[in-house]
This record gives C-alpha cells, structure tokens and sequence, in this order.
C-alpha cells in the first residue's frame, strides 16, 4: 500500500515537472525544435519516380529562419539514413541552401519574398543535378529528369512555406480560402508520400492513410470532396514510382463511388471505395500489387470506422456546397446604402436644428445695451429737460449711463444713491429712471437665463439626432464588413433550439474577416432551458468550428446571445481598489467583457470626486458603455449616448472619466481610448511604456469624443490601467514594478500596484484608487 502511495506521489511530481517545462519558453521552444527535426527526417524520405528525393531540399527552403538549424539536421540525418547513392548529393544540396539563407537572411526584400524559398530550392538542385549528368555514377539520365526534379522541389517549397506560416497563424481550419486550403493539402500529401516506403512487403502504411483521407473526403463531402481527395492522393502516389501509375485512376474514381455513396453511411461509402479501387488495381497485371492494395483499402477503412464524428465535422465545413449568394448580397447592399441614407439625413437635421437655432437668435435675443435704450424710451422721452439731456449733451448723457454698468452687473441693480454718485448731470426724474434700469436688467437677466436652458435641450436634442445618426452608421459599417452569412449552420441551430424547447425569434451566422459570429434572438416566453456549455457544444456541432461562451444580453421580451469564435488568445485579469478615506463606496468602477466582435474590453470610470456622488456617476458611466457595446455600437457611439445621459441625469453637473482597453483575441490588435482617464501602461515584449492621451471626461461638453491610440500584443503581454488616485507624483516605481513583475498573477500584481501606490502616496491625499491588469495569453 505504502508502494502504491509512493508511485502515485511519484507520478504527480514527474506530471507537474512536465506541464512546468512545457509551459516554459525554453520548454516550448526544445519542443518546437523537435517537431521540425522529425519533420526533416519524414519529409526527406519522400521519393518520386523511385529514386529522386527532391523535398528534403525543399522542405529546408521553407521552414522558419529561427528553426533552420534543426531542420537541416533531421533532414541531413533522413537522407543518411535512406543509404541512397545519391544521398551526398542531397546534403550538398541542404548545406548550400542553408548557406544561401544565412547570407540573404538580412536582406528583407529577398528573404521575405514570396518567390524567395521556391527560387533556393531550385537553384542548387539544378546546379548539381546538371553537374552530375556528366558523371558516370550519376541516376539522372536526361537533362529533362534534372528540370523535372528542381520544378517539383521549388513547388514543393512554395506549398510547404505557404502551409508553414498558415500553420503558425493558428486560424482555425474553416477560415482558410480554397487556395490555403490547396497548399496544406499538398504538403499534407507529401508527408503521406513520405510515408509511403514504410510498410512489409508491398502493403504501405502511407497509402493506407491515404485511403483514411479520401474516405473522409467523400463520407463527409459527398462527391465534390471524394473527387478532390481521390485524384489529390492518387497523384501524388502515383509520382512516387512508374509501377504505381494506375493509382491516379484508382483513387480518384474510388473517390468519386465513395462520394457518390455517401448518404449510405460509413460502411456503404468504404465498401463503394474498396471495390471501385481493386477493380482499377487490375491494369497493373501484378496479382501481389493488387493484394497489397486490397489489403491497403480494408485496412485504411478500419481506420476511417474509427476517426470521430467531430473531426467530420470541419471535413464537411470544408465542402458544405455554396449557396447562390447574388440575391443576398444584393439585399445586404441595398440595407447598408438605406442605412447610411438615413445616417446621413438624421446627421444634416441635426445641422440644420443647430444652424436655425444660432440664426434666430441673433435676430430675437436682446443684448445689454438694450436695458439702458429701453429705459431712456421708456422715462426720458416724455422728460422735460430730453432735448437739453439727449441733443445738446448726448455723449454726456451715454457716459452717465454706462458709469452705472459695473454697479448694475455686480448687485443686480442699482439705487437712486447710484444715480447722484456717477451721473455728472443732476437727473430730475432719477427714481423713475433706476426703476426702469432694474426693471429692464432683470427682465434681460430672465431672456439669457431662458435662451441658456433652451440651448442646454437644443444640444440635447441635436446630440440626440447625432447619435441616431451614429448608431445606423455603425449599422451599416458592422453589414458592408461582413463577408458572407451561413444559411445552413442558421438552420441547424434553429433546429436544435427547438428540440431544446427554446422559441428562436432570429438565428444568423456571419463570416466576417474569417471568423464566425452566432447571433441568437431568443423569446422570453420560451418554456425551455439549456446551459451556457450546453448550447455552446451544441453550437459547435452545427457549425464545426470552436467557440467561446455564450455571451447574454436581455431587453424587454427578448433574450440575445452571441457566441464568438474562439480566438487566438485569452486574458488572465486581476484588479483591486482602495476606498478614500475608509468610506463605504469608491467613487471608481470597473467592468470586463467580450463585445459581439472577438475584442476583450477593459474599463475604468473615475467619478467627480469621492463618495456616494461619484460612485452613482462612475457606476451610471461603465453600465452604460457597457450594454451599448455590448449591444453592437462602436465606442464613440456608446460615448456620445453615455454622455448625453450624464448631462440630463439631474440639475447638477455630472462628470466622469472614461478608460477603454480593446483587446482583438484573434490578431492581439489593441485600441486605448481615454475621456479624461490618466495613464495605461502596457509591458510588451519585457518592455514597459506607458500611454498618455490628453482628453476631456463626460459631462461636461454636449459632445465629447475619444482620443485613441493603437498597438499589437502577443502572448504573455499586459496591460495595467489605473484611475488618476493611483499616481500622485513621480511612476519610476509603477514602471520597476511592472517591468519586474514577470511569474506573480494579475490579481496579486493589482493588489501590490495599490499598496505601493497608497505608500508613495502618504501624507499627500487619501483618494480612491483603482488598478486593472490585463495579461494576454496564448489560447
């Protein structure tokens, strides 16, 4: 039992280590290396025509500068191992192409040139083939051989390089175009061909793969992909020897009965295969041959009874038949030019409003001067002593009244005693007079006072209709990018919904930018239930494609959901705040989420002030961000609602900064966007810099916009944003502290950023203080 308990530690500690050294750099990059390694061993074993090895060569040309070394090495130690007569030549070859990288590494027009690896695979298999036709030991017999081998090398490092870096893009499957999808096809079939030389006797393990995939191809893509797979792996093996030739014919017809028998099931389609293949086997007139290769079709149909429905799944997203998309496209046109149709029109009475409003009043307002003419009409035209006062002694009389302006301005009126003070002339009627000034003062006091209220709701309005017009931009923005819609994964869903009880008002499933977005409107009324990892799985196995958590958003009778493909990377968070003064609510808040486009978004309000009055504005702010966002707007839109309603939330002033962080899961593309908000710090690559965009909160102003700034992260990348409590003084500490902060979590990084923050800040202000810190990492 001890033994037991032991071997179980054991165990434990050896798997720990393991997930610890896998998890490391230098783990992950010994693993990288190997991969390459075994790769140049497998790929240089392939032959064609029975003695020439050309893909070593191109495999070599095509493999990432930074895995070169390693790659040579497997692929130098493949070619020994083959025990070929020919196999010096070969490492020649890889060593000569391995010295052409290292000498044009530098110059990135050549070495970053599509031709570039196509071009270095055919020069030196070229250059020393055509030397060796002159010798007596060489297998080249022709000058045309010799062309031959090079060609098929330079192609066969085009569609490696090509598969290469779509492989390292990490794109799921689905996204790739059909030309992508040619290139991974090809340099898969030059692995299998590899593989073809493994076997006992004539049956070949490679071949037998190969009947997995045509299966596949036809079970899963009915005729069109048992075609596509047949003739692609038919071709290929039938280059690797004069004797294989039939095998084009073989393959592809047995793909084309395969695809043809698809609706019958697994079996049917094996048997359609096996059958067509042995029957196309007899022109080779080699009774063994055609054993092996019956042997080959049973036993690769084993195989295909074995591989899972999922991996059936993306086969079939693969060669799912394209609908007739004119009439769509032709709707979605015509829906994004009405949208910005009415953007526009929205946009121009919202000018027109503004333009009418200032134009009226400059001819309705009354202005200052007007308070003195009004009273001079009013009780100096029926005066006696008028013609003396405003003919003879006029610009007297005006200065007299203008001396009473500051008195009038600074106490709202003015007393008899004023008039005796600065008049120069003794006025008879001097109690009338300063009646009618303040009587006139007060009433244009009452006319500013009014035209300001109407021009606060006029900028309320006008920003109304600016923000209508900006919610059918964005509308129409979010359809023209919007490649293509998946009819059929929409009905699939839809169906599956139903089995679940669930009432779908609205089911759609957009393609934009390669990448899927499942948009469901559910019924409240709806009597069943399913869970977020339910409908999740259940989504994927109607799409064939892998997909984040369900995103929920709920308005009046309706439920909306969207799921998002899953992306690239994921975000680890952390954050922590500390209450001023030891109050009970912190005038900052906070909230994360995932909007409708693949993008993680961080945001930080800091209200006016502390307390109660700045938590409802900060917490007002990031809910509204939040849902209109969420919703499908952009951020300027959002921030244009969002200030609008801070302005008419109460008589008093409102304002609160915004702080946005917008990371894309799928290309690490990131977006800062600051109302008012202090400094974001980013470590990128072990780098920190800090990013400081000047701009005005919400609130304040009937428009506010964003200042923004943009950069590109990748894994193990972060972002810290803070609220301006944080920072009073100099951040050399903040800028050490993040820097340094390589193995902590983001949540105790968050907690030790406040607690450094509240010691530099010590004996200066006790203000809230808010932290968020965001680590990129690879999904």
């Amino acid at each position: 039992m001890t033994g037991c308990v032991k071997m179980t530690a054991v165990k434990k500690l050896l798997s720990g280590r393991w997930n610890d050294f896998k998890e490391s750099s230098t783990g992950k990059n010994i693993l990288m290396q190997s991969i390459y390694f075994l790769c140049g061993v497998l790929i240089s074993r392939g032959a064609v025509f029975g003695q020439l090895s050309p893909f070593g060569a191109a495999y070599v040309a095509s493999v990432p500068y930074r895995n070169l070394i390693t790659s040579m090495l497997g692929t130098i130690f493949g070619y020994v191992v083959l025990d070929r007569e020919n196999c010096f030549r070969y490492i020649a070859i890889v060593v000569a192409i391995g010295a052409i990288r290292f000498v044009a590494n530098d110059i990135k027009n050549i070495s970053k040139s599509t031709a570039f690896p196509s071009m270095v695979a055919f020069l030196p298999v070229f250059a020393t083939g055509i030397a060796l036709l002159f010798s007596d030991t060489s297998q080249l017999s022709s000058f045309a051989l010799c062309t031959v081998e090079a060609l098929i090398s330079a192609s066969g490092a085009f569609f490696l390089d090509r598969a290469i870096c779509l492989c390292s893009s990490r794109r799921n499957l689905t996204s790739f175009t059909q030309q992508e999808l040619s290139c991974i096809v090809m340099s898969g079939c030059i692995l299998l061909l590899a593989l073809g030389g493994l076997g006992i006797g004539e049956f070949s393990f490679g071949r037998a793969l190969a009947v997995v995939v045509v299966l596949l191809c036809a079970k899963f893509g009915g005729v069109a992909g048992g075609t596509i797979g047949g003739i692609s792996t038919g071709v290929v093996f039938s280059l690797s020897s004069l004797s294989l030739s039939f095998l084009c014919g073989g393959f592809g017809f047995g793909g084309l009965m395969a695809g043809l028998f698809s609706s019958t099931g697994k079996i049917g389609t094996a048997v359609a295969f096996i059958l067509s293949n042995i029957i196309m086997s007899f022109s080779s007139g080699d009774k063994d041959l055609i054993f092996a290769l019956a042997v080959e079709s049973v036993f690769g149909a084993g195989l295909f009874f074995m591989v899972p429905n999922a991996v059936g799944n993306v086969v079939s997203a693969l060669f799912s038949p394209c609908d007739d998309v004119n009439s769509g496209i032709a709707l979605k046109e015509n829906v994004i030019s009405r949208l910005n149709f009415s953007s526009k029109a929205l946009k121009d009475v919202s000018s027109c409003v503004t333009r009418v409003s200032d134009k009226m009043r400059e001819m309705n307002v009354d202005s200052f001067p007007d308070v003195y003419l009004n009273a001079k009409a009013n009780v100096c035209s029926s005066c006696g002593m008028r013609v003396f006062c405003w003919e003879r002694e006029k610009g007297v009389s005006e200065d007299d009244f203008n001396r009473l302006t500051e008195n009038l301005k600074k106490n709202c009126h003015i007393t008899v005693d004023d008039i005796d003070a600065l008049f120069v002339k003794k006025c008879c009627r001097k109690s009338e007079l300063s009646t009618a000034i303040n009587r006139y003062y007060q009433s244009y006091l009452m006319s500013m006072e009014s035209m300001r209220r109407i021009d606060t709701i006029r900028g309320g309005l006008a920003g109304q209709f600016g923000g209508l017009s900006d919610i059918l931009k964005d509308m129409a923005d979010e359809f023209s990018k919007t490649d293509v819609c998946d009819l059929d994964s929409s009905e699939k869903i839809s169906y599956m919904l139903r089995q679940y009880n669930l009432i779908p008002i609205l089911c759609n499933c957009r393609i934009m930018d390669s990448e899927m977005t499942v948009e469901m409107e559910l019924s409240d009324r709806s009597k069943g239930s399913i869970k977020k990892s339910v409908l999740r799985r259940e989504v994927e196995k109607c799409c064939g494609r892998r997909f984040l958590d369900p995103v929920t958003t709920i308005a009046q009778d309706r439920v909306r959901v969207v799921l998002n493909e899953r992306p690239l990377y994921e975000t680890e968070v952390g954050s922590y705040q500390h209450i001023a003064n030891n109050g009970r609510m912190c005038g900052d808040s906070i909230v994360c989420f995932n909007d409708d486009k693949g993008n993680f978004v961080s945001l930080i309000s800091d209200g006016m002030g502390t307390g109660g009055r700045a938590a409802v504005d900060s917490m007002m702010t990031v809910n509204l961000m939040e849902k209109l966002v969420k919703s499908g707007l952009s951020f300027d839109c959002a921030l244009g609602l969002t200030n609008s309603a801070l302005m008419v939330k109460s008589q008093e002033e409102s304002l609160a900064t915004v702080d946005v962080s917008s990371i894309n899961l799928f290309t690490g593309r990131t977006e800062f966007l600051k109302a008012g908000a202090p400094y974001t710090y980013v470590k990128k690559k072990g780098r920190v810099m800090r990013k400081e965009i000047p701009s005005i909160p919400a609130g304040i102003l009937n428009e506010v916009y964003f200042t923004k700034e943009e950069t590109t992260l990748s894994g193990e990348d972060m972002i810290v944003m803070l609220s301006d409590g944080a920072i009073m003084g100099d951040d050399k500490w903040l800028l050490s502290l993040i820097k340094s902060w390589n193995k902590g979590s983001c949540q105790e990084l968050a907690e030790a950023v406040v607690e450094e923050a509240m010691r530099h800040n010590e004996g200066i202000k006790d203000d809230d203080i808010t932290v968020l810190a965001v680590r990129l990492k690879d999904n």
